[in-house]
């Protein structure tokens, strides 16, 4: 089957008798396959190039082969004694499957144990003979030499035990160097495999389909002007290059635990990166929990997999269960690295961004200010993470009403994103679209619309229409058109940035729910007070249940609603939300807090309508109140 050819040749097996034929098969060695096909090679060239084209290989390639395991099987499957052949056909087959697999075989060389036992049946009586010859001069050197041996015995025993130690020490050298240089190949390959992961080009994809669709199929510009080509991109990439990643990892690296969790962690970090949130959350958990489980819970890479599963938390806005990921590693980082090392400083940035959304300004403020000074100091104030500590330091000022503390961060940040960065860089995006917000809460809406027109055209265009970035650049042109005094032109963007966050991130996520408090806001504008209600009791409800009863943006949408209600003139329950927004505010951020404020005013206001309608009802004295409160607060 191998070469082509039966183990003995069959014409000189005719010319023997019958007992010698028995004979040659029982004691005789038939030659190997690499023998027998070399001397048809040099015989025949045409039958040996029919033998290896029948095997659809070449002539060398298959006379190599047989050099090594493949010759072993028939080998085995040959061999005289029943001890050393196979034990069934199964067996047999069993051992075919592992070469076929590159596997370790059951079929191995002959032994010199096997080939000195298989010489000693053939040539039993001259063995024999010669045995008693040595045993009868051994025996004659044994009592001349037994002292001599005795003597020497032990500086032998010690020079093959130093020789043995040796010998495991050039081996387990050997190994290790070998293990060293395997380790780097496989990283090498690991590095370049992420590397093309993390490098995809999404809009540059999304260009390559529009241009075949209007270069190669002739379709009409302006038809797909509008598409949005590098959603479907993502779409693509996600069948056809993500998925099979994934599989590949599961199914060939299920015995190198650590490669799997370095490649399925920057297959996470893709689908964050491009906007597919959920889509990370498997490769990362599982990233995650092979390195706890290879490395255990305070290696730096288990720690990087715990800050990443925290990262992901936040961008599904569940801020409660990202926040023991960020205490967790900080308190390992800072016991490991020092106060100091980049890692430790990413932790502590991490930690002021999720009470920054928990609504904690100054533990938010503080963490961010530790990190920023250690970035600084540590990576210089052009480096990536440092810029990210500067936006988020100005995020968190404007965030809190404190517009002109926050406008040089965000200057800084933009300036130097776009000199280190470019000027389509997602982070420089952030920038620019942080500039129109504070533009924007300045009062300076016609030098803000431009910022925002610019992030999401360029959002659009790098990140497709449903990435979370693009959709709140969506709701952001939506307020500044609203804040110009046209609504209608606001709305659509509005509703866009609503039913794309509903789709894409669900109804409870954070960023819907500041969509739908946006979308409530332009229905008032609009004149439709009923559709504003229902929209401020979903904000209210799902912020409740999201954030907390106390939390900024949870009071934020109950004193929209509480306003709205005053225009509708429904007191009661206006004063219900208001009062509430003003005790807990007070509580939570202080008298003097601009959200407190505006729930007094509001408060104020309220009983100033119901003076109106009804002089006699003691609204004024209530309104007094909440005035001179107002005043002192002010003072």
């Amino acid at each position: 089957l191998i070469c082509g050819r039966l183990p003995f040749e069959p014409d000189e097996l005719r010319a023997r008798g019958y007992s010698e034929i028995q004979r040659i098969i029982c004691e005789e060695d038939p030659p190997r396959p690499f023998q027998r096909f070399t001397s048809v090679s040099k015989q025949a060239d045409h039958d040996t190039l029919r033998i290896a084209r029948a095997r659809g290989t070449t002539v060398d390639a298959l006379s190599a082969s047989l050099k090594r395991e493949l010759e072993w099987i028939p080998l085995k499957a040959l061999r005289k004694d029943p001890e050393e052949r196979y034990a069934s056909a199964e067996a047999l087959g069993l051992d075919v499957r592992r070469y076929l697999d590159g596997e370790a075989l059951e079929a191995g060389p002959e032994t010199t144990a096997y080939r000195l036992k298989k010489f000693l049946k053939r040539h039993k009586a001259p063995v024999i003979a010669a045995t008693v010859v040595v045993m009868a001069l051994v025996g004659g050197v044994i009592a001349s030499t037994v002292f001599a041996i005795e003597a020497n015995e032990q500086a032998i025993i010690a020079r093959k035990q130093t020789l043995i130690a040796e010998q495991q020490a050039r081996l387990a050298e050997q190994q290790r160097i070998l293990t060293e240089e395997k380790a780097v190949e496989l990283q090498t390959i690991v590095d370049f495999q992420a590397n093309q992961l993390s490098s995809i080009d999404v809009e540059g994809v999304g260009d390559s389909l529009r241009n075949a669709l209007i270069l190669d199929l002739k379709v009409d510009p302006d038809i797909v002007s509008d598409a949005d080509f590098t959603g479907m991109s993502l779409g693509i990439l996600d069948k056809h290059i993500f998925n099979p990643t994934l599989r590949s990892i599961d199914a060939d690296l299920d015995d190198q635990p650590l490669v799997q969790a370095q490649l399925l962690q920057m297959l996470a970090a893709n689908y964050m990166e491009l906007g597919l949130i959920e889509e990370a959350n498997g490769p990362l958990t599982r990233a995650m929990m092979l390195r706890t489980s290879e490395l255990g819970r305070e290696d730096p890479a288990t720690l990087d997999s715990a800050t990443r599963m925290g990262i992901l938390c936040l961008y599904q806005g569940k801020y409660d269960q990202a926040k023991p990921y960020f205490m967790e590693t900080l308190e390992a980082r800072r016991r490991i690295l020092g106060e100091e090392h980049p890692d430790t400083l990413e932790s502590i940035h991490f930690m002021g961004f999720v009470l920054r959304k928990q609504g904690d300004f100054e533990g938010a403020r503080s963490r961010f200010q530790t990190a920023l000074d250690g970035r600084r100091r540590i990576l210089g104030s052009d480096h990536f993470d440092t810029l990210d500590t500067i936006n988020m330091m100005g995020v968190l000022l404007w965030e809190n009403g404190r517009v002109d503390e926050a406008e040089p961060y965000f200057f800084e940040a933009l300036d130097t994103r776009r000199r280190t960065l470019g000027d389509e860089h997602p982070s420089t995006l952030e920038s620019i679209n942080n500039m129109g917000a504070l533009l924007r809460k300045q009062g300076r809406y016609r030098e803000a619309l431009p910022y925002f027109s610019d992030a999401l055209s360029a959002r659009r265009r790098a990140l497709g229409a449903e990435h979370p970035m693009t959709v709140l650049s969506m709701k952001n042109m939506g307020n500044i058109l609203q804040s110009l005094g046209r609504y209608e032109e606001a709305t659509p963007y509005f509703e866009d940035a609503l039913e794309t966050h509903q789709k894409t991130l669900g109804e409870n996520h954070p960023m819907t729910l500041s969509t739908m408090n946006a979308m409530a806001g332009q229905s008032v504008n609009l004149g439709r007070l009923e559709d504003a209600r229902g929209y401020y009791m979903k904000a209210v409800l799902g912020r409740r249940r999201a954030l907390g009863d106390e939390h900024r943006n949870t009071l934020a949408s109950i004193l929209a609603l509480g306003n709205l209600l005053i225009d509708m003139e429904e007191f009661d329950e206006a004063e219900i939300h208001l009062t509430e927004v003003m005790n807990a505010s007070r509580r939570t951020y202080g008298m003097g807090n601009s959200m407190t404020l505006m729930a007094v005013e509001s408060l104020a206001n309220l009983h100033q309508k119901r003076h109106e309608i009804d002089p006699d009802g003691g609204h004024d004295a209530r309104a007094g109140e909440y005035r001179r409160l107002l005043r002192r607060s002010n003072e």
